[in-house]
């Protein structure tokens, strides 16, 4: 089964996923699952924004600064922080996204 994230993003990621769980006051499992969901509502408000600006439906100051780097940052900042809680999770973050394209291609009779 080939992978969907290379294990340098996933190494990546979880080095991140320690540090900031060493620097956080509680080290509670349910409380580091419940804070990194929370943040994860956070940056998809942030993606949001990205993206009313993207196509063009913000105001004037918005739409003048808007870089696309912006907006891929952001779509970067939801899928680190879902891998996150999948980690925290024990989550297989590759198996869970295989699983679900072949699911969506099933039902959308997508061949492979």
């Amino acid at each position: 089964m080939d992978k969907v994230f290379s294990t340098n993003y996933l190494d990546s990621t979880s080095k991140i996923s320690n540090f900031l769980s060493s620097h956080r006051n509680n080290n509670d499992n349910k409380t580091e699952i419940l804070a990194r969901t929370v943040k994860l509502s956070e940056e998809v408000g942030e993606l949001s924004e990205a993206v009313l600006t993207f196509i063009g439906d913000q105001r004037k100051e918005k739409l003048d600064k808007f870089k696309k780097e912006h907006l891929e940052s952001e779509i970067a900042d939801v899928i680190i922080t879902a891998t996150m809680i999948a980690m925290s999770t024990d989550v297989d973050i590759d198996r869970a996204i295989k699983n679900k394209l072949d699911k969506i291609n099933n039902r959308l009779k997508i061949s492979k």
